[in-house]
């Protein structure tokens, strides 16, 4: 064609005719091709039936990954092809009447027309080759965005169209060319597109086939390639600097899982990965369900899925699992496949889908293999976050249970279920940021790993909390992080529960001894964090306020630029201070002051009146908690006790101040020194 570009109303007519032209291949051949038929089927069943679809072409396109194709092979061929493809655009418009042609030169003058991202539905880049000539395909989905009802891995892609920048949300999607890719090839190209972490250029089908052989490939021929081995995609995603697992559902190993319980471990495996926006590469073996013929293996990308909406008996959400969506590059992109009793159905009759060419309409997907690219840091696997979040919930559910005023607690517990997946640090925190939950800032300020498994509890459908652990630390470390509440009310109830089992089902011992680990689960880290955690550490903040640096430091308080230590004693819990007595001076030449520092201890120190060196001193400028002036007060004989450090103090509110001041003298003072006696009188705001 000697125009740079067309346009013109969509029909299958139409766009084949345009594809033949460009690609030598007969109308007939195109028009009979599967994938044009459920391609067809996608793009109308993304208009309503007011709107209609044009399509504009662009002749000359440069498509990077076909550009490097050729050079690999096609380059070499005695048949000159074409180093350029094509690029064909998708608008949906109103039904009536325009002349297409002059809203697009209006368009490409800077006028507002109906060409535009609301109206954009996305591109399919054509390969200047016979028969296999559908290259990248990005269409806009159905918009399945509810993780628990239905998802789809989609990411933005941006198009410059003759300088009209446009976006459509997808997942490529592309076709074998069955001489520098096959099947398996193809669902690694789409994994690599959707994944979030690839943090590399993506590589073309060549690359992908290349990176899967080995070094020293004697025997194998890389091109034409005929498919892929498990172990050949393994290879090629660890050169993607991707950690593979793969599970293979036909070995012997499963052979003695019950066919139920199977099928639900695949779901386990989908949902836990799948929802946490990550792709999977799903092994099939394909069979005729009339004629019970062996087709032969194929290979799928997962970009999504649908659950049940009815409650199921297991304490699983993964079990809900009822539809795939899958880039197939038989049919297309995001293709619903259903569960069946022991295989999938390729389910073409909703409008989640299409209609198929009749000679798959019987066929059925027995799973195989299902491999999954992790980015190297998420060491610790799905299956111990499993275990401990259902070995915790029967351990304590079953302790309850065994005293009468305690067994409905326990049967409330056992009604929990689980939603479980991996998330990186900023996502989660965005998530609490954006949420209800009270004291946002003790989560947020805290330093966690870039990858966390997350366990959220659910109860009638409604999150109640959410359990993290480290997904980058060893086996046998303390993997588990925190527990943050969504549902602050039954949170609190839940947690006084693990605390009560905690402290009364573990013996010292086990308490002292926390190197005993159960291989399958890190039920012992949580029960740590209940013991340790929430009794002590934890609570310092609660207690005498959070950790924070001193507003300022006074020349004064340095000498040769370090500070000058005025602490007089520093007091814990575990020493004897029952003799100790404040001296007092009559002069009142200075007074005394005092901090709660970072471990909890109590340090008290003088502060002259004619050189004041301030609380700083007492703590070497570290951080603190609270602090203020102890007083002798003779009308009452006592020691006064205030909060008013101008240093650590001054950020709280009046109400937080008289609730640490109240701590400090029934935790420190009246401990440490009994025989005084402390009081704090009612005080202004300062």
């Amino acid at each position: 064609m000697d125009t740079p570009y067309g346009i013109f109303e969509y029909n299958t007519n139409n766009f084949c005719s345009y594809i033949a032209y460009q690609t030598d291949t007969s109308l007939s051949d195109i028009k009979h091709k599967s994938q044009i038929t459920y391609l067809d089927n996608f793009l109308t069943g993304l208009i309503s039936e007011d709107n209609k679809i044009i399509f504009v072409y662009e002749n000359e396109y440069v498509d990077k990954h076909y550009l490097e194709d050729y050079s690999a092979y096609y380059v070499t061929c005695f048949k000159l092809y074409r180093k350029t493809s094509s690029r064909v655009h998708f608008f949906k418009v109103d039904s009536k009447n325009l002349d297409y042609k002059v809203e697009f030169k209006k368009a490409l003058n800077g006028q507002d027309t109906f060409i535009n991202n609301n109206n954009y539905l996305g591109y399919i880049v054509i390969r200047p080759i016979p028969q296999t000539f559908l290259a990248k395909v990005c269409l806009k989905t159905y918009y399945y965005n509810n993780r628990l009802k239905k998802y789809t891995i989609t990411k933005d892609y941006s198009v410059s169209l003759f300088g009209i920048n446009l976006k459509v949300e997808s997942a490529a999607f592309q076709e074998q060319d069955k001489i520098l890719s096959a099947c398996a090839t193809t669902s690694l190209w789409s994994f690599f597109h959707a994944h979030p972490h690839n943090a590399f250029s993506l590589p073309s089908s060549s690359s992908i086939t290349r990176s899967a052989y080995p070094e020293e490939n004697g025997h194998h021929r890389e091109f034409p390639n005929s498919g892929l081995s498990t172990d050949m995609i393994c290879r090629s995603l660890r050169a993607y600097d991707f950690a593979p697992e793969y599970f293979e559902f036909s070995n012997k190993t499963y052979d003695l899982i019950p066919k139920n319980d199977k099928l639900n471990l695949l779901r386990e495996y989908i949902f836990s990965y799948c929802s946490s926006g990550l792709p999977l590469i799903l092994g099939v073996s394909v069979k005729d369900s009339i004629t019970k013929k062996d087709k032969g293996l194929h290979a799928v990308t997962i970009l999504g899925y649908a659950l049940k909406d009815e409650e199921e008996s297991s304490q699983l959400i993964s079990h809900r699992l009822e539809k795939l969506y899958v880039h197939d590059d038989r049919f297309g992109p995001f293709l619903k496949i259903t569960f069946g009793d022991n295989a999938f159905n390729v389910d073409l009759d909703s409008n989640d889908s299409v209609t198929a060419h009749h000679e798959f309409e019987n066929e059925l997907y027995l799973p195989d293999t299902l491999i999954i690219g992790l980015y190297h840091k998420v060491r610790i696997p799905y299956d111990r976050i499993k275990s401990t979040c259902l070995d915790l919930q029967k351990l304590v559910s079953d302790y309850l249970s065994k005293e009468k005023q305690k067994v409905q607690q326990s049967e409330i517990l056992k009604m929990f279920k689980w939603d479980i997946q991996i998330k990186q640090n900023k996502d989660l925190k965005t998530s609490i940021l954006n949420s209800t939950i009270e004291n946002k800032e003790a989560y947020l300020t805290q330093s966690w790993p870039k990858y966390i498994w997350s366990a959220t509890a659910l109860f009638k459908d409604q999150q109640i909390f959410e359990m993290i652990f480290d997904a980058t630390d060893i086996d046998h470390g303390d993997v588990f992080l925190e527990i943050i509440p969504i549902d602050d009310v039954l949170t609190k109830y839940i947690v006084a529960m693990l605390k009560v089992y905690s402290d009364d089902h573990f013996d010292n011992k086990i308490k002292q001894n926390y190197s005993i680990r159960n291989q399958d689960n890190y039920v012992l880290g949580v029960i740590k964090y209940f013991r340790d955690k929430e009794s002590y550490i934890s609570t310092l903040s609660e207690l005498y306020g959070y950790l924070k640096i001193p507003n300022k430091i006074k020349d004064e308080e340095l000498k040769f630029d370090a500070i000058i230590n005025q602490c007089l004693i520093r007091l814990n819990k575990e020493n004897d201070y029952s003799d100790f007595h404040f001296e007092i001076e009559k002069n009142n030449e200075f007074q005394y002051i005092w901090v709660i520092d970072k471990e909890g201890f109590l340090c008290i120190g003088k502060e002259n009146n004619d050189s004041p060196k301030g609380h700083p001193t007492l703590t070497d400028g570290m951080p603190a908690r609270i602090g203020g002036q102890i007083r002798y007060d003779k009308e009452d004989n006592a020691w006064e006790v205030d909060p008013f450090s101008g240093r650590y103090s001054s950020e709280y509110t009046n109400e937080e101040k008289r609730s640490f001041i109240d701590n400090v003298i029934k935790y420190k003072f009246n401990i440490y020194f009994p025989k005084e006696k402390f009081i704090c009188k009612k005080y202004n705001d300062r």
